[in-house]
């Protein structure tokens, strides 16, 4: 179910399970609403990890965020800056400039 609202920040869940194959979930947190499931961190190899959006994520999202269509990888930084630019263009995507109905997050 996509949300019509912005995401005001991603968080890792950690699954400390020894024996699942996976390093956790990448959750964006929305202004109103339930968390969505963005991307899962599995283990390629022992110790390596790599970072794969999930299919339902993508399916819903593709076209409001614009994810691109490199949707895995290696590097934990390229995937964070991905997580950073889904926050940002959710704000974009819901906020109308000019009629003071912009999204904003306060410190």
């Amino acid at each position: 179910m996509v949300l019509c609202v912005p995401f005001r920040r991603w968080v890792h869940v950690k699954h400390r399970n020894p024996q699942a194959l996976h390093g956790g979930f990448y959750c964006l947190l929305p202004i109103q609403g339930r968390r969505v499931i963005a991307a899962v961190a599995r283990y390629r190899r022992p110790g390596q990890l790599e970072y794969k959006a999930f299919s339902i994520f993508a399916r819903e999202y593709a076209d409001m965020l614009g994810l691109g269509d490199n949707l895995i990888w290696a590097v934990r930084d390229d995937f964070v800056k991905w997580l950073d630019a889904l926050v940002h263009n959710s704000f974009i995507r819901h906020s109308t400039p000019g009629v003071k109905r912009c999204w904003y997050i306060k410190h």
